[in-house]
Protein backbone atom coordinates (compact mmCIF):
# COMPACT_ATOMS: atom_id res chain seq x y z
CA UNK A 1 0.00 0.00 0.00
CA UNK A 2 1.53 3.72 -1.03
CA UNK A 3 0.60 6.38 1.44
CA UNK A 4 2.41 10.07 0.57
CA UNK A 5 5.19 10.26 -1.96
CA UNK A 6 7.63 9.41 0.08
CA UNK A 7 5.82 7.02 2.52
CA UNK A 8 5.08 2.82 2.46
CA UNK A 9 2.16 0.82 4.41
CA UNK A 10 2.52 -2.30 5.94
CA UNK A 11 0.25 -4.34 6.98
CA UNK A 12 0.82 -6.82 9.79
CA UNK A 13 -1.76 -9.13 10.42
CA UNK A 14 -0.96 -11.62 13.15
CA UNK A 15 -2.56 -13.97 15.41
CA UNK A 16 -1.29 -11.47 18.50
CA UNK A 17 -1.31 -7.79 17.10
CA UNK A 18 -2.86 -6.33 13.76
CA UNK A 19 -1.95 -3.02 12.88
CA UNK A 20 -0.72 -0.33 9.98
CA UNK A 21 3.49 0.19 10.06
CA UNK A 22 4.07 3.04 8.04
CA UNK A 23 7.19 3.19 6.62
CA UNK A 24 9.10 6.11 5.92
CA UNK A 25 11.91 6.31 3.04
CA UNK A 26 14.89 9.26 2.48
CA UNK A 27 16.66 8.83 0.17
CA UNK A 28 17.62 5.30 -0.46
CA UNK A 29 17.00 4.70 2.99
CA UNK A 30 13.60 2.92 4.08
CA UNK A 31 12.37 3.19 8.26
CA UNK A 32 9.32 1.21 9.35
CA UNK A 33 8.34 2.51 12.48
CA UNK A 34 7.12 0.23 15.50
CA UNK A 35 3.16 1.88 17.01
CA UNK A 36 3.62 2.27 20.61
CA UNK A 37 1.20 -0.16 20.49
CA UNK A 38 3.34 -2.82 19.21
CA UNK A 39 6.72 -1.84 21.50
CA UNK A 40 4.39 -2.40 24.76
CA UNK A 41 1.51 -4.86 24.12
CA UNK A 42 0.56 -5.57 27.58
CA UNK A 43 1.79 -3.55 30.96
CA UNK A 44 4.89 -4.52 32.03
CA UNK A 45 5.71 -6.33 28.52
CA UNK A 46 7.83 -4.97 25.90
CA UNK A 47 8.97 -5.77 22.29
CA UNK A 48 11.63 -3.95 22.21
CA UNK A 49 11.53 -3.15 18.39
CA UNK A 50 11.46 0.69 17.58
CA UNK A 51 12.28 0.63 13.77
CA UNK A 52 13.66 -1.40 10.90
CA UNK A 53 15.87 0.20 8.52
CA UNK A 54 16.85 -0.93 5.58
CA UNK A 55 18.42 0.95 2.37
CA UNK A 56 16.62 0.72 -1.03
CA UNK A 57 17.17 2.30 -4.44
CA UNK A 58 14.88 3.88 -7.41
CA UNK A 59 15.51 4.64 -11.03
CA UNK A 60 13.59 6.65 -13.50
CA UNK A 61 15.07 5.42 -16.76
CA UNK A 62 14.23 2.07 -16.81
CA UNK A 63 11.24 2.73 -14.33
CA UNK A 64 11.91 1.23 -11.52
CA UNK A 65 9.75 2.97 -8.95
CA UNK A 66 11.73 0.94 -6.04
CA UNK A 67 14.49 -1.55 -6.78
CA UNK A 68 16.82 -3.42 -4.69
CA UNK A 69 20.32 -3.57 -6.09
CA UNK A 70 23.56 -5.85 -6.44
CA UNK A 71 21.85 -9.06 -7.54
CA UNK A 72 25.40 -11.27 -8.14
CA UNK A 73 24.81 -15.04 -8.76
CA UNK A 74 21.33 -14.76 -8.64
CA UNK A 75 21.61 -13.35 -5.25
CA UNK A 76 21.14 -10.15 -3.43
CA UNK A 77 22.56 -9.52 0.06
CA UNK A 78 19.69 -7.87 1.85
CA UNK A 79 20.87 -5.85 4.86
CA UNK A 80 18.36 -4.37 7.88
CA UNK A 81 19.29 -2.98 11.08
CA UNK A 82 16.42 -3.33 14.34
CA UNK A 83 16.50 -0.56 16.93
CA UNK A 84 15.53 -1.40 20.16
CA UNK A 85 12.79 0.84 22.76
CA UNK A 86 14.62 1.61 26.29
CA UNK A 87 12.37 -0.88 28.52
CA UNK A 88 13.32 -1.79 32.34
CA UNK A 89 15.10 -5.09 30.99
CA UNK A 90 16.83 -3.44 27.46
CA UNK A 91 19.24 -5.75 25.45
CA UNK A 92 22.65 -5.10 25.94
CA UNK A 93 23.26 -3.53 22.44
CA UNK A 94 20.39 -0.68 21.24
CA UNK A 95 20.50 -1.97 17.70
CA UNK A 96 21.32 -5.02 15.52
CA UNK A 97 22.26 -5.36 11.74
CA UNK A 98 22.18 -8.63 9.93
CA UNK A 99 22.18 -9.82 6.40
CA UNK A 100 20.44 -12.32 4.32
CA UNK A 101 20.68 -13.48 0.58
CA UNK A 102 17.56 -13.65 -1.31
CA UNK A 103 17.34 -15.33 -5.13
CA UNK A 104 17.39 -12.07 -7.85
CA UNK A 105 18.15 -12.41 -11.12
Amino acid sequence: MVGDANELLFLLDSPIADAVLHGKIKGKKLTISINKELQQPAPGTFSALRDLKTTLSKKKGKNYLISSTGCKAKAHKVGVTVRYVPNPNPPTASSASDTADAKCS
